[in-house]
């Protein structure tokens, strides 16, 4: 059956409905005591035509998306139209047809008996026609909702964005409004550093598993300073991107807090974040457009946590990673933002995972919502093997050492690190510079205990004549 055949089929029911309806309330208003059968027709065939006038109503839309949506939900149902349209036509052949040649539609009704209608030898054949009937509106109804569910969802969301089209040069103004820091240089400095084939003892841990398949909410991994955190975030960062590639509604941001800046990250966390799932949305959320349009610079916490709802109900799931919370200015307040998004129950859909030192405060905060993994462990010591491996033996500054002076360094840097990965680095960093072989081996027996003492070191050996510019440069930090 073509598309108007179809329609034309829905009219028709809709038509014979409108009779039996037209009947029952005749019967029902004409006769004392009128059998209470006929009410219970009267409902379920007013209840046909409802659900029939919603698929009328999608065909003869002037919009073009939710029409055609009419014209393929009418094609999927012929079978169940054309069967209630049979058992329309039964039910309505119980009942006499009325006299047109009365003179008034009064005398008409007082003309009616239920002689005439004989309705105790028609009462089970119409509660047959009834259930039959029944059958094919719940199919119908059915039909209708599964057709209908993701094009509705479609267009909520088309509501929530703006009305008008929106330039490419007007969607970039808002996302630079939004934008007050750019964490991406942190992040492209972090993922240069990533030794191929470290990390993986994290994506692989049944914590990380759980957090990304949505049964655990929040994950917070804590180490000592230079445990590669940083790095690690940045891995992480880019095995979320991956993952949500090849699940269709879902996204992801990262931010990194960065001591330099000296400055609070809660509202600039915010606004990157939020800025992030715009451009994946392709389009600026009405309440987030609202916000511009005011012209306001400063927004407080509340508003963006209300635009980072506008932006995040376009996804089934969010993943949110923050690196080095303990680096933020004022980090109580990103702490308490972090309890907002896991309690607010518009914001259900986000995953969060953070780094940070294992610092008192943030322990305290953090233990009651999120799933602690310490970097404390033996497969951090393996990454740092990976890493000093991989360090001699691609680097150049360490292709013209012997093999055996690789395998003592390695042994010893190995050794030495004890969970530091920055410290590793800072140690192939001096020992690239040396130039001898006595000179690295002597290197190699005093080697610094700790970061601090290794900064030390490096400041130490910094010539004379560029000492007074180094120092200025680190007071402005």
């Amino acid at each position: 059956m073509d598309p108007l055949s179809a329609a034309a089929s829905v009219i028709a029911v809709v038509q014979i409905a409108d009779r039996i309806i037209d009947l029952c309330r005749a019967y029902i208003t004409g006769v004392k005591d009128a059998p209470a059968e006929l009410r219970a027709i009267l409902i379920e065939v007013g209840s046909v035509k409802c659900v029939l006038e919603v698929i009328e109503l999608l065909d003869t839309s002037g919009e073009a998306e939710i029409a055609f949506q009419g014209v393929e939900i009418l094609e999927k149902l012929q079978g169940p139209l054309e069967g209630c349209k049979e058992a329309l036509n039964s039910l309505e052949g119980l009942f006499p047809p009325q006299s047109e040649n009365a003179a008034t539609r009064k005398r008409k009704r007082l003309a009616i008996s239920l002689t005439t209608l004989a309705w105790p030898f028609k009462r089970e054949k119409a509660f047959k026609l009834l259930e039959e009937i029944g059958r094919h509106k719940s199919t119908i109804a059915l039909g209708l909702t599964t057709e209908a569910a993701q094009d509705i969802k479609h267009i909520r969301k088309n509501v929530e964005k703006i009305g008008e089209a929106m330039t490419e040069a007007e969607m970039t103004k808002v996302l630079k409004w939004l934008v007050t820091t750019d964490p991406s240089p942190n992040h492209n400095n972090a993922c240069e550093l990533h030794e191929d084939h470290t990390g993986q003892w994290l994506t692989n841990s049944p914590e990380y598993v759980d957090w990304k398949s949505g049964r655990s909410r929040f994950i917070w991994l804590h180490g000592i300073p230079g445990a590669g955190k940083t790095v690690l975030h940045s891995f992480i960062a880019e095995d979320v991107k991956r993952h949500c590639r090849g699940i269709e509604g879902s996204s992801c941001a990262f931010y990194y807090c960065y001591f330099a800046r000296n400055q609070g990250e809660t509202t600039h966390f915010l606004r990157w974040v939020i800025s992030e799932l715009c451009r994946k949305i392709g389009g600026i959320p009405a309440r987030i457009h609202t916000q511009y349009k005011a012209g306001l610079g400063h927004l407080v916490e509340g508003t963006l946590l209300s635009m980072l709802e506008a932006a995040a109900e376009n996804f089934s799931r969010v993943y949110i990673t923050i690196d080095a919370l303990d680096e933020s200015a004022n980090r109580e307040h990103l702490l308490k933002l972090l309890h907002k998004i896991v309690r607010h129950t518009k914001l259900g859909n986000i995953q969060l995972l953070a780094t940070s030192r294992k610092e008192l405060d943030i322990e305290s905060a953090l233990s009651p919502i999120a799933t602690g993994l310490s970097l404390s462990n033996p497969y951090v010591d393996k990454d740092i093997t990976t890493y000093v491996k991989g360090r001699l033996r691609e680097d150049p500054k360490f292709g013209r050492w012997p093999e055996s002076l690789k395998s003592e360094t390695e042994a010893a840097l190995v050794k030495g690190a004890k969970g530091m990965f920055r410290w590793a680095f800072c140690q192939l960093d001096i020992l690239k510079r040396l130039h001898t072989l006595p000179e690295i081996r002597l290197a190699l027996t005093q080697l610094p205990k700790t970061l601090d003492e290794t900064y030390e070191r490096i400041l130490c050996n910094i010539p004379p004549e560029s000492q007074n510019m180094v120092y200025r440069t680190l007071s402005l930090v």
